[in-house]
């Protein structure tokens, strides 16, 4: 809306003409926004009219209302290392992109666009260590800039299983995850490979690709890691991201009866 210059012209009708090309028309990535997405930036604009109403900048009504909906527990739902096995071993079989983001993914806990963001340099073999970095474009090497989460450089263990699925694979630089295509891939934001949802048939497992970083994250938990240890891990700005895993950990109650 670049017309637009002043809130008093920010009307209900343009509201709702806002929200319906939210839902219509990609925004961000390649989808349309979805009902919880629309409803953040309704409540920026929200705020952004309280705000100037609080401070005498704007004199007129709010255009948008929106409250926030308590929702219930959900029961949390991970992945076991069964169903993980089958993904991985469909994957290998379907699609060799797709098992390489599986694969890291669950062996490491990082998010999706860690993974596609993940270079060779980041990988130190003879220490067994995986740096995760943000990045300024460099379009002489084909480096697209990169942030983290978190905002903070992190390094997290190699372990033996992935580094053995890497090894044939290793470079001395560029992208782990290469478009088969020979075109650029858009690591922010990335999509995974259509294939995901074929191996999630084949190996009878409905999953998103974040639930992978969680069945990284409750594996941890499980084997009773420190949860502010498993914090910095994962690359978690708030702990109470990390609770939800040690929370549901059958572990932390082990040793609470002695018989």
């Amino acid at each position: 809306y670049p017309n637009l210059q002043r809130l008093a012209e920010i009307t209900p009708d343009v509201v709702k003409d806002f929200i319906m090309r939210c839902k219509r028309e990609p925004l961000r990535g390649d989808k349309p926004l979805s009902e919880s997405g629309v409803n953040q930036y309704l409540i920026a604009l929200q705020g952004i009219f309280a705000t100037a109403i609080k401070e005498g900048w704007y004199t007129g009504e709010i255009p948008v209302k929106v409250t926030w909906q308590q929702k219930r527990d959900k029961v949390a739902k991970y992945l076991s290392k069964d169903e993980v096995e089958r993904l991985l071993k469909h994957a290998r079989e379907i699609d060799a992109t797709t098992y390489l983001f599986i694969a890291i993914a669950v062996h490491t806990g990082m998010r999706k666009d860690e993974v596609a963001n993940l270079r060779w340099e980041d990988l130190d073999f003879e220490r067994k260590v995986i740096t995760l970095q943000a990045r300024k474009a460099d379009p002489t090497r084909g480096i697209q800039e990169f942030q983290l989460k978190s905002r903070k450089t992190r390094t997290i263990p190699l372990k033996t299983a992935l580094a053995e699925i890497l090894a044939p694979l290793r470079q001395e630089e560029g992208y782990l995850i290469q478009s088969k295509s020979g075109r650029e891939v858009k690591r922010n934001r990335w999509n995974i490979p259509s294939q995901f949802g074929e191996v999630q048939k084949l190996a009878k497992v409905k999953c998103h690709p974040h639930m992978l970083r969680h069945a990284c994250g409750f594996k941890l938990a499980n084997d009773g890691q420190d949860t502010r240890a498993l914090q910095h891990y994962l690359g978690h700005k708030n702990i109470q991201h990390t609770v939800r895993y040690t929370e549901l950990s059958p572990e932390r109650f082990r040793d609470f009866w002695k018989d």
